[in-house]
């Protein structure tokens, strides 16, 4: 059994953990210090799998961007190589072309700032994982001093 401090467990976010023994339900409650590596890992799993989706969302617009493109290049080549009496369709052409770059923008900035949220995110991700190693080494620097103390009073 895992013990906590009721006072780190108000200050910190609370960790549960519910097991069934024996048609019985068992609460088991943990502070941020405390908590085990199985939840730990939870969190890291679906921070991982969050920043991953992202990532997919901004391949796909910009492959879709690549294709929008290729496409802007072809009715381009089209427009040049027809004669002139067809020029009224290529102009309608341009036209939709002109709505695409401007949807295509929109996009592009959206997909700008999602990236700069997935930096953000990480960013705040590793500072708060740097937070937390350095209390756990101070508080293990305590409990390694508060030990030698009571090993000091007790032996010497």
């Amino acid at each position: 059994m895992i013990s906590f401090h009721i006072e780190c467990a108000r200050r910190a976010n609370y960790f549960m953990e519910v097991d069934r023994i024996e048609r019985e339900r068992v609460y088991r409650i943990f502070c941020e210090k405390h908590r085990p590596l199985k939840i730990v890992r939870e969190q890291e799993e679906r921070d991982k799998q969050n920043v991953e989706e992202i990532y997919k969302f901004a391949k796909v617009i910009e492959k879709s961007l690549e294709i929008n493109d290729k496409v802007q290049a072809k009715l381009l080549r089209l427009k040049m190589q027809t004669p002139f009496s067809k020029q009224v369709t290529h102009l309608k052409a341009e036209l939709m072309i002109k709505r695409q770059e401007k949807l295509n923008l929109a996009k592009v900035k959206e997909m700008e700032k999602t990236k700069l949220l997935v930096k953000k995110r990480q960013a705040k991700m590793e500072h708060k994982l740097a937070e937390a190693k350095e209390k756990v080494k101070k508080w293990r620097e305590k409990d390694k001093t508060a030990l030698f103390e009571k090993i000091k009073l007790r032996y010497l």
